[in-house]
């Protein structure tokens, strides 16, 4: 088997330093907890197209904008797709990726809040 990939910050390409920063503001630490009982749901208004080139792109058909992912929010975006739990996106990564459960929880959550942020997903409590 191959060995396991390193993961990155799924935010290093498309989501500015000074964003996931005022997110953690906002949010603060004690409320910026696991999101591990959260339901995932991709609107209707939302596609997803992967980059020849690697990574992929998120459009929001209904405000006419699009953003770019790299490859581990690709594969955080896959997973959500067809699972629909950010529990399930650690179970799955924590796998394929050479990095432990709590960064990457850290990881996950920030990606969903992010992507919730932006009306990319609707999120609830399972």
């Amino acid at each position: 088997t191959a060995p396991p990939r390193t993961a990155r910050s799924p935010f290093n390409s498309h989501v500015p330093e000074d964003y996931i920063a005022s997110l953690t503001q906002a949010y603060g630490r004690s409320s910026f907890m696991s999101m591990d009982t959260t339901a995932v749901r991709i609107p209707d208004h939302v596609l997803y197209r992967p980059v020849p080139e690697g990574g992929g792109v998120l459009l929001d058909l209904d405000r006419r904008e699009y953003f770019a992912l790299d490859d581990v929010a690709v594969r955080m975006w896959e997973v959500l797709s067809d699972a629909g739990t950010v529990s399930s996106v650690v179970e799955c990564l924590v796998l394929e990726y050479d990095i432990d459960r709590s960064s990457l929880q850290d990881d996950a959550d920030r990606f969903v809040r992010t992507l919730a942020e932006r009306n990319l997903v609707q999120v609830s409590d399972i």
